[in-house]
């Protein structure tokens, strides 16, 4: 497996960054200003998301199960000293979810004071 980069990088990233930018009509190139230079001005980036009818290219239950494999593999994969485990994009915050789902946001000292001084602005319970 060759890791991207090369001629293949470039053209993927060009490809993602031009549908990103020429579709949305976000700023592209010279024309993006630096993130960390200019906190006060809008970035004016693009996205992109696409969505692929499965079902027009295979059979849904094929699919998953291709799918399935191929998660098992990249997760079955050697890890770096020290990872105890591999997680696919997205899974991280998946994981988090549910765990603030079953046990509540985590918040701070600070900010918990400042919630129940508004509270206690609009004669609403406040309670950790």
């Amino acid at each position: 497996m060759v890791p991207v980069g090369g001629p293949k990088g470039y053209a993927l990233t060009l490809t993602v960054g031009l549908l990103s930018t020429m579709l949305s009509g976000a700023l592209f190139g010279r024309d993006v200003s630096d993130l960390y230079a200019k906190t006060s001005e809008p970035q004016n980036s693009g996205h992109l998301f696409g969505v692929l009818p499965v079902a027009a290219f295979d059979e849904p239950a094929s699919y998953a199960a291709r799918m399935q494999k191929a998660i098992g593999d990249i997760k079955s994969a050697k890890r770096a000293p020290g990872v105890q485990q591999i997680f696919l994009p997205g899974e991280r915050e998946y994981l988090a979810k549910m765990t603030n789902l079953a046990q509540g946001v985590p918040i701070g000292p600070a900010l918990a004071h400042e919630l129940s001084l508004i509270a206690a602005c609009y004669n609403v319970p406040f309670k950790l």
